[in-house]
Formats: structure tokens, sequence, C-alpha cells
């Protein structure tokens, strides 16, 4: 952990790029694995690829941006501009808990973020869906609309917001590990 610090930080890096196998063993199924951490110690935008991600030459069709709290969330946004394709679409997508709604923060990150691909000519279009379970987060609706949507990329940002913080880390970390090979873009 501490020389991917070092590296990220020593060189002049825009982006790093991670390979996983995903969650094998019954010790990683019970207590996670190292790779949330690992992303963690990088200061540049990190790539996780798993040996059944598809290599995109020409930048992703579909990527996927669910919206979150974050302060920096267009950081994340930014990032995934970056590697949209020419004809591609940035899929905006926000689950909505019945009775609770879009708190203020991800209204304005949802704003920001059109205001922003519209700038830079980026296609987006905005999905909002109801909460379709009873879960204490995200990750298991957003895997099954990425694979539902045939999603190339999905972004999300590194750190766990002071909001999501008691199930934060294992909701990336499952998003991270998808089982559908889906790349995952960091910031």
């Amino acid at each position: 952990m501490n020389e991917v610090e070092r590296i990220s930080e020593t060189y002049s890096l825009s982006l790093a790029v991670v390979g996983t196998h995903g969650k094998k063993g019954l010790m990683q199924m019970l207590c996670g694995s190292k790779i949330f951490e690992l992303v963690g110690h990088c200061k540049v935008p990190v790539m996780v690829l798993c040996e059944t991600s598809n290599i995109i030459e020409k930048g992703f069709e579909r990527i996927l941006l669910p919206v979150a709290p974050h302060d920096d969330f267009l950081k994340k946004v930014e990032a995934a501009a970056d590697w949209i394709a020419e004809e591609g679409v940035i899929s905006i997508y926000a689950i909505d808990k019945p009775g609770v709604g879009l708190d203020d923060d991800i209204q304005r990150n949802i704003e920001q973020t059109k205001a922003y691909l519209d700038e830079h000519g980026v296609s987006w279009e905005f999905l909002k869906e109801d909460a379709d379970r009873f879960s204490v987060g995200y990750a298991q609706q957003n895997l099954d609309f990425m694979k539902k949507n045939h999603v190339d990329l999905v972004a999300i940002v590194g750190e766990v917001s002071e909001t999501n913080r008691h199930f934060g880390k294992m909701d990336k970390e499952s998003v991270i590990l998808n089982p559908y090979g889906i790349a995952t873009l960091l910031a």
C-alpha cells in the first residue's frame, strides 16, 4: 500500500490502472478484499479492470455515474468525461428511496454534472429509479442496472461520503469487484 501511494505521488500520473481477480475464496467473501484500500492510497484517478473486462480503445460507449452527496463529486464527472467515446453517453443515475427523496447535496451534484457535461459537449441522460428492494446500501441495484443496460464503465468517488459511512466501503467494494467484468473508475 505504501508503494502505491509513493508511486502515485512521485510520478506525474493522470491515471493508475489496477487489475483484480475479483472476490475469490471464503476469506474475501467474509472479510472483504484489499482492493478498496489499495485504490484509496492512489492520489490520482484509478481504473480497476478484471480479467473479463473489455478493453476499449476509442472510449467507453456507456458510462454510469451513480449520484452521491460528495463535495468533490465533479472530480468523478471530469475523469469519466475523459473516457467517453465520441458517440458515447454518460448516464447520471439516481436511486430514490420512497419517502426519503434526493437530498440537497445530491440535487446539487446532479445539476453541476449536467452543466459540466453540456459545457464540454458530452451526451448524457438522467435516470432516476425508485429503490426496488429494502437495502442499507445501493450497490446491488447499481449492479443490476449496469448489467441490464450494458454499461461499459462505472465511475464512483473513491472516498466514502459522511452520509454513507456505515455502508459505503462495502458498497464501493461490491461495485469494484462486480461479477460482470465492468471496468470501474474511481476519482
